[in-house]
């Protein structure tokens, strides 16, 4: 009888932990996918701004008071 009783124990704890390990890596795949989309939000505005930024510059440049 206390044999099955430990057994039975034992059984738990690893459904729990099983379970547990599920929850985590569910968790950790939300994070991934969010991480990916801000990541490729990242590289079109830096694509973007590298298409931009010689206009950005030489608007900067005109817009400069000069000496004198």
């Amino acid at each position: 009888m206390a044999m099955n009783v430990e057994q039975e124990i034992s059984d738990l704890k690893r459904r729990v932990a099983e379970g547990s390990f599920t929850y985590i890596v569910g968790q950790l795949r939300e994070v991934q996918t969010h991480m990916h989309a801000q990541f490729a939000e990242v590289r079109a505005d830096v694509a973007s701004l590298h298409k931009d930024l010689p206009g950005i510059v030489s608007d900067a440049i005109r817009s400069t008071p000069r000496p004198g």
